[in-house]
């Protein structure tokens, strides 16, 4: 009988992948790569600003802002950025910190996520780099 006290993960990825097959999968997933490679093409736009730190080899896309020279300023300058881009509510991001660098993190993996999607990220991160412009 099955075990009923547990929860039954196996069966969350078993269904899908009855239903859909293994090459449903693997298209999204190879979608998600194009629009990963996409988005890091697209940031280069912004090199006098932002850094993609580092080359992303999955779908999670890392960015620093380096329009100041010091690691606080360019702290400061990620994490004004970042919550520029989170209050006009369109895309979420967030921060991580890795050695005591403050990186911008967007993650493309979401089933839903579109390039409309990645191009409201671009646009509000261009506007919060002009909205955060006056802070140095």
């Amino acid at each position: 009988s099955l075990e009923l006290s547990r929860p039954c993960r196996g069966v969350q990825v078993w269904i899908p992948l009855a239903l859909h097959g293994v090459q449903a999968f693997r298209q999204c997933l190879s979608e998600r790569f194009e629009m990963t490679d996409f988005l890091v093409e697209e940031l280069k736009a912004f090199s006098d600003a932002v850094e993609v730190v580092p080359r992303p080899t999955l779908t999670v896309v890392t960015f620093r802002c380096i329009r100041r020279p010091s690691m606080e300023a360019r702290n400061a300058d990620t994490r004004a950025v970042v919550m520029a881009v989170l209050r006009r509510a369109r895309v979420y991001i967030s921060t991580t910190t890795v050695r005591g660098v403050v990186l911008g993190r967007i993650c493309v993996l979401n089933y839903r996520a579109r390039r409309e999607t990645l191009q409201h990220f671009l646009d509000d991160l261009k506007a919060a780099l002009q909205e955060t412009a006056g802070l140095e």
